[in-house]
């Protein structure tokens, strides 16, 4: 590593569901996580006894006040931000702000964050990215943080280095070295976007990479759809979200208790196959046979059976917290840079 004691490096993964980052001086660091919620203050939940709620950030974005880190079922009417310029939005910048905040640092030297790989592959939409996050930024009145390098790069790539920087596979010595001499293919299931990246000998190829809009956000459409079907009505998809965050099988729909297990199997399932259809598609060229996937990304679990079914003869990892293993890859690639 190059790191230098005295610098502190961030990656850092804004999604639509999750705000994922590491911090850390390249010897030691930690892992900030948060829900990907914001929104103007005015639009804030407030308690019952008044004033804001306290487990939220509060950060200034182009002179207004905002809040960040929000469940996404506590934004009542404030529409979500699912497109593809989230990067160039004002709930982008809050949550950058937050995570800024959070880090409880006022300079970060090298912070690395990512794109999905259509949009990474466009270098003007990359270098607005870098230039937006890239300076000293007001977070709050009297908070002022510098940023004074930052890298992009694909979004699976965060999981390339994690894998690569890992200490929790007994196998790692033998999977880094198929991945510098074979092909890996990173799968990664996020809320808007699946995005997919090849590696070959250790170099990726663009040409096989890109990305599919059947992600979770598809998957937990499809769960509210079902639900209605059975019950009437839908708890929505913020609720069904909030469960699966927190790692619950159960949300409430008509004043009963539903079981979402079966569900979420099925439409995960539907919408793998999308997903991995155009995944097949794009390597058609170069082919089809992987001797590593590695499945990432919060929907990984989600999409893991279809994938196994489409790759039955590659070794399938899974990194242990699917959720930050982009974020730690980014850290890597920060302390590298």
């Amino acid at each position: 590593m190059k790191a230098k004691s005295d610098e502190i490096y961030m990656g850092l993964d804004i999604g639509y569901s999750n705000v994922s980052a590491r911090i850390g001086n390249g010897e030691t660091s930690r892992d900030i996580i948060f829900p990907a919620g914001a929104a103007h203050k005015r639009h804030a939940p407030q308690l019952a006894t008044g004033g804001g709620a306290s487990d939220v950030f509060e950060v200034v974005v182009d002179d207004d006040p905002w809040v960040a880190g929000l469940e996404p079922d506590r934004l009542g009417k404030v529409e979500r931000q699912l497109h593809r310029d989230y990067p160039k939005s004002s709930n982008y910048l809050a949550l950058f702000y937050a995570a800024l905040a959070a880090s409880g640092e006022t300079k970060i030297d090298v912070l690395t964050t990512g794109l999905p790989v259509d949009q990474f592959k466009d270098i003007e939409y990359r270098q607005a990215l870098v230039n937006r996050l890239q300076g000293t930024h007001n977070v709050s009145p009297k908070l002022s943080i510098e940023v004074s390098k930052v890298v992009v790069v694909p979004q699976p790539a965060g999981a390339y280095m994690s894998l690569v920087n890992s200490n929790e596979n007994e196998d790692i010595e033998d999977i880094v070295e198929i991945i510098l001499n074979g092909r890996m293919l990173v799968i990664d299931p996020g809320y808007f976007s699946t995005d997919w990246v090849l590696f070959d000998c250790g170099e990726v190829r663009f040409e096989d990479s890109d990305t599919s809009l059947h992600a979770m956000s598809t998957v937990i459409g499809g769960i509210n759809d079902m639900i209605r079907q059975d019950y009437a009505v839908a708890p929505g998809p913020a609720k069904i979200e909030k469960a699966i965050r927190s790692g619950s099988n159960f949300v409430f729909a008509s004043g009963q208790k539903v079981d979402i297990t079966e569900y979420r199997e099925k439409s995960a399932d539907e919408q793998a196959e999308e997903a991995l259809t155009k995944v097949i598609v794009s390597l058609r060229a170069s082919g089809e046979n992987m001797d590593v996937v590695l499945m990432t990304g919060g929907g990984g679990a989600d999409f893991s059976k279809v994938t196994k079914q489409r790759f039955p003869n590659s070794k399938f990892v899974s990194p242990e917290n699917s959720v930050t293993s982009i974020s730690d890859g980014f850290y890597y690639i920060s302390v590298e840079s």
